[in-house]
C-alpha cells in the first residue's frame, strides 16, 4: 500500500486480480453501497505483515489518511458499506450475501434486509455465527433499487422561512456570509431529520420539508409541529450567536398544513426524485409567507390532529383568504386531553390487570419477573400499564420507561439508552462534564457496593467505559477494548444488574419498554440478559410489542399477556363510556361498532370525528345523530396510523397488499396469483407469508379453495385508498381478467357480479 503509487494500492479479489484504488475511486461514485464479502473487511488490515501503519493508510482519497476500509469506502462516495468483522468462508458469505440482496432488491432499506439476512442464516444454520459477522456502516434506511411508483397519502407539509438574509449579505464578507447561510439550513435540516420529516427542497431561504412521506409513523402532525418547535429552539441560539458576530438579526417563520397528497418517485430529470404534489404543500407555502418572524402556524387540520398534544392559539393577524382557520402553536400541553370526548374506562382487561398486579406483589418481595404485553397497534397495551399504574399511584416504585423508534431500529442501544439516562439520572439540560461525573459518580458508587459485583475480571474502568458507550459519552484516557461484541454486551448487562440491584434496594423498579417489536440487536442482547438476571431482585420488567414480533426471552419467571380485540358487549360498553350515556341512536351504533371490529383506538377516534365534525351532537341530555350513518369517513388519526403500518413493509408485501385490495375485503389465492405480471417479479406467496405473520391479513378458508380475508376492513380501505386513480383502474382490470380465466361455463355465472364491478371499475 503505498500512496505514492495509486495503482498500487487495491484489494486482491478472490481470483487474485488487484482492483487498483483509482478503480475503486471512478466505481465508488455514485453507487449507493459496497459489500465487500471478505475476511475481516470492517478492519481492512494491511496485507503485508510488520507495517502497522498501513491500515491506516488504505485507499488513500485526496491525501486524506483514513483507519479501516468502512471510512475509507463513505469518504470515496459511496452511501453505505458492509463488512465481516472476521474471517468467513465462501461458502457462507456467499449464502449470507443472497439473502441479504433477494431483499435489498425487493426495495428493502439496507437496514431491515441485513436483519433478515441475519435471522434467515441463524435459523437455518445455527451453529455457524457468520449471521453476527456482517456489519453495516450508513443510513440503516438507504434503498439500493430504486423502486418506482406514486401513491396517495395523507401528510404534514413543513415551509420554513429565514428573514434577514439579504441584510447579511449586504453588511457581511460574502464568504463568511454565505458559510452562515450553509450553516442555517443545515442546522434547521437537522431538527427536521431528528423528528422522522424529509426536506424536499432547500432554496436560498426557504426549506420545504414533508412528515408522513416517504415513511409515516402514525403521529407525523404531532412530530411536525414537535419538529417546528424544536427549530424555534436551536434558532434562538444560532440567531443570537450571528448578530454577536455580525450585527444582523436572523429570522425564522414556520408555517404547517397537512392534506392528502401525491408522494413517490417522479420522471423529472434523468434519475427522477421523490416529489410530494398536492394542496397540503402549496397551503404551507402560501402560509409561511404570512407568518411573522419567530413564530409557527398552522391550518386547521394539522390543528385538529396536534391538538392533544400541543396548545394552540389563534394568530393575530386573520387570513380567510386561504380559505382555512388559521391558529398559532403555543407550546406543548402538560398533559394530553380531550374535551369533547372521554377517555372512557378500561374496558374488558380485568384477568390482564390482576395478572400484573399479582406479578408485582411478588416482585416487591424479591422474586422480579419479565411481563410481555402482545397485541396489534390499538388494541391497548399502553393503555394497560397507564391504567395499572394509576393504582400504584401511592405504592412507593421507581418507573424507567423506554420507547423504540422505528428509525432508531438499526442504532445500537436505540433502546437501552433513555433507560439507562433515567437510570443514572442524566438529564437533557446536563453538558458532558456534567454527565461524565454523573455517570462516574454511579460507577464509583456500584464499586464500593457489595451487591455491584465490580470484582475480578471486571474492573470500574471498564464498567464506565461500558456505560459511556451505551449513553453516547466518550471518556477521554480510558484503555482501548478489543473485546468482542457478545462479551460486551454481557459485561454490560452485569454491571447495569448491579445498578438495578443497588436502586431496586432502596425502591423497587418497573422498567416499561414499549414498542419493542422495533428494538435494535444490541438492545436486545442486553435486555434479555437483564431479565435473566432480575429473578431475585424487586424489579418488574415489562415489554409490549405487537404479535408479528417474536423473541424466545430467557427470564426465569415470563408472564405472557395476549391482548385480543374487544367483544360486542365490550364495545358497546366503551362506546356508551366515551359518550358519557347509556343510550344511543341505533343507526350510529350499528354503523360504528361492526367499523372498529373491536379495536379500542379505532373506536375512540371514530367517536371523536364524528363529534369533532358534529355528526352526532348531545341536545338536551341525549345524542342525535345529524347526518346520514352510511360508509364513516375515516378519522386522519386512524389513516395515518395504518398507513405507518404499511410503509414499514418490503415492496414486495406492499404490492402484493395492494392488489388484494383491489379485488375486496375477502379474496382467493388463485385470483391474486392470476393477477401478477410474471414479468413484474412479483413474489405472490412470499408476499402472502410477511402478510400473514406482520397481520394485515389471515386464512379464511383451505378448501374448495385458499382464501384469505384482512385482518380489518380499515386497512384494506387504506390500502385501497392509497392507489392512484390510474393504478386501481389497472388492477381492478387485471383482478377482471383473472377471474374470466379462472371461472369458466357454469362457475363463472357466480362471479358476474365480481366481473361487472372490476370491469365497471376499471373502465373496461
Amino acid at each position: 500500500l503505498d500512496e505514492s503509487r495509486s495503482q498500487a494500492n487495491g484489494l486482491r479479489l478472490a481470483n487474485g486480480e488487484v482492483l487498483a484504488a483509482d478503480e475503486i475511486r471512478r466505481t465508488v461514485r455514485g453507487q449507493p453501497l459496497i459489500f465487500l464479502n471478505g475476511c475481516s473487511s470492517v478492519k481492512g488490515k494491511a496485507e503485508e505483515p510488520g507495517d502497522p501503519d498501513d491500515a491506516e493508510r488504505i485507499l488513500p482519497y485526496g491525501g486524506l489518511s483514513v483507519q479501516g476500509l468502512a471510512s475509507a469506502f463513505l469518504l470515496g462516495g459511496a452511501l453505505g458499506f458492509i463488512g465481516t468483522l472476521w474471517p468467513v468462508y465462501d461458502e457462507a458469505a456467499y449464502r449470507f450475501a443472497v439473502h441479504f440482496y433477494r431483499s435489498a432488491l425487493r426495495g428493502e432499506p439496507v437496514g431491515r434486509a441485513l436483519r433478515q439476512a441475519r435471522e434467515t442464516v441463524r435459523r437455518e444454520h445455527p451453529a455457524d455465527p457468520i449471521w453476527a459477522s456482517f456489519v453495516f456502516y450508513g443510513d440503516p434506511t438507504l434503498c439500493i433499487a430504486e423502486v418506482a411508483g406514486q401513491d396517495r397519502r395523507l401528510v404534514t407539509s413543513l415551509y420554513a422561512r429565514l428573514g434577514g438574509l439579504t441584510e447579511l449579505f449586504r453588511h457581511s464578507d460574502l464568504e463568511e456570509a454565505a458559510s452562515i447561510q450553509e450553516a442555517s439550513l443545515k442546522l434547521l435540516a437537522q431538527e427536521i431529520a431528528a423528528g422522522g420529516g424529509q426536506v424536499n427542497s432547500l432554496a436560498h431561504d426557504v426549506i420545504l420539508a414533508t412528515f408522513g412521506a416517504p415513511l409515516a409513523y402514525g403521529d407525523d402532525a404531532q412530530r411536525a409541529v414537535r419538529a417546528a418547535l424544536s427549530m424555534q429552539q436551536v434558532w434562538k441560539r444560532f440567531s443570537q450567536d450571528v448578530a454577536q458576530r455580525t450585527g444582523t438579526r436572523l429570522q425564522l417563520s414556520l408555517a404547517l398544513s397537512t392534506g392528502e397528497v401525491i408522494a413517490g418517485q417522479t420522471t423529472i430529470g434523468e434519475r427522477g426524485e421523490y416529489a410530494v404534489r398536492g394542496e397540503a404543500v402549496d397551503l404551507a407555502r402560501r402560509l409561511g409567507q404570512r407568518v411573522p418572524a419567530g413564530q409557527v402556524w398552522a391550518e386547521e387540520h394539522t390543528y385538529r390532529l396536534a391538538n392533544r398534544a400541543f396548545d394552540f392559539a389563534s394568530p393575530e393577524q386573520p387570513t380567510p383568504e386561504l380559505g382555512r382557520a388559521i391558529y398559532r402553536v403555543v407550546g406543548p400541553k402538560p398533559q394530553q386531553t380531550s374535551a369533547l370526548v372521554s377517555e372512557g374506562q378500561f374496558v374488558g382487561r380485568q384477568e390482564p390487570l390482576t395478572t400484573l398486579r399479582q406479578c408485582w406483589q411478588r416482585a416487591l418481595v424479591g422474586n422480579g419477573a419479565l411481563i410481555t404485553v402482545v397485541g396489534v397497534a390499538g388494541v391497548g397495551k399502553s393503555r394497560l400499564i397507564e391504567t395499572w399504574r394509576a393504582g400504584l399511584a401511592e405504592a412507593p416504585c421507581r418507573w424507567l420507561v423506554g420507547t423504540c423508534q422505528p428509525q432508531a431500529s438499526a442504532v445500537p442501544y436505540g433502546l437501552l439508552s433513555p433507560v439507562l439516562h433515567q437510570l443514572l439520572g442524566l438529564k437533557a439540560s446536563d453538558d458532558e462534564a456534567t454527565a461524565r461525573a454523573r455517570v462516574q459518580a454511579a460507577v464509583d458508587r456500584l464499586a464500593r457496593s457489595f451487591t455491584g459485583g465490580l470484582s475480578g475480571t471486571m474492573q470500574a474502568t471498564q464498567a464506565l467505559a461500558l456505560l459511556g458507550e451505551a449513553v453516547g459519552l466518550e471518556f477521554p484516557g480510558l484503555p482501548a477494548d478489543d473485546v468482542d461484541p457478545e462479551a460486551r454486551r454481557s459485561q454490560l448487562a452485569r454491571v447495569i444488574q448491579g445498578l438495578l440491584a443497588q436502586r431496586s434496594a432502596e425502591t423497587p423498579l418497573i422498567i416499561v419498554l414499549e414498542d419493542v417489536h422495533w428494538i435494535d440487536e444490541t438492545s436486545l442482547a442486553v435486555i434479555d440478559k437483564l431479565a435473566e438476571g432480575i429473578a431475585h431482585l424487586p424489579v418488574l420488567l415489562i415489554a409490549l410489542y405487537r404479535p408479528q414480533w417474536g423473541h424466545d426471552w430467557r427470564a426465569r419467571r415470563h408472564h405472557e399477556i395476549i391482548l385480543d380485540r374487544l367483544t360486542e358487549n365490550e364495545s358497546r360498553e366503551l362506546l356508551c363510556d366515551l359518550l358519557e350515556t347509556t343510550t344511543l341512536p341505533p343507526e350510529f351504533v350499528e354503523t360504528v361498532l361492526p367499523t372498529a371490529e373491536g379495536n379500542p383506538l379505532f373506536l375512540k377516534e371514530m367517536v371523536r370525528s364524528l363529534v369533532e365534525r358534529g355528526a352526532i351532537v348531545k341536545s338536551n341530555g341525549a345524542w342525535q345523530v345529524t347526518e346520514e350513518m352510511g360508509a364513516i369517513q375515516m378519522p386522519t388519526t386512524i389513516q395515518a396510523t395504518l398507513q405507518g403500518r404499511i410503509d414499514r413493509l418490503g415492496e414486495n408485501e406492499r404490492r402484493v397488499l395492494r392488489m388484494a385490495a383491489v379485488i375486496g375485503l375477502e379474496f382467493a389465492h388463485e385470483v391474486l396469483a392470476a393477477m401478477a405480471d410474471p414479468s413484474a417479479g412479483l413474489a405472490v406467496d412470499e408476499g402472502l407469508d410477511e402478510l400473514r405473520r406482520w397481520e394485515f391479513i389471515a386464512e379464511r378458508a383451505f378448501w374448495p379453495e385458499m382464501r384469505y380475508a384482512f385482518q380489518h376492513a380499515l386497512i384494506q380501505q387504506v390500502a385501497y385508498e392509497g392507489l392512484l386513480e390510474k393504478q386501481r383502474k389497472q388492477l381492478h382490470r387485471q383482478a377482471g381478467r383473472a377471474l374470466e380465466i379462472l371461472y369458466a361455463g357454469e362457475q363463472r355465472e357466480a362471479q358476474v357480479e365480481q366481473l361487472a364491478y372490476h370491469f365497471y371499475a376499471g373502465e373496461a
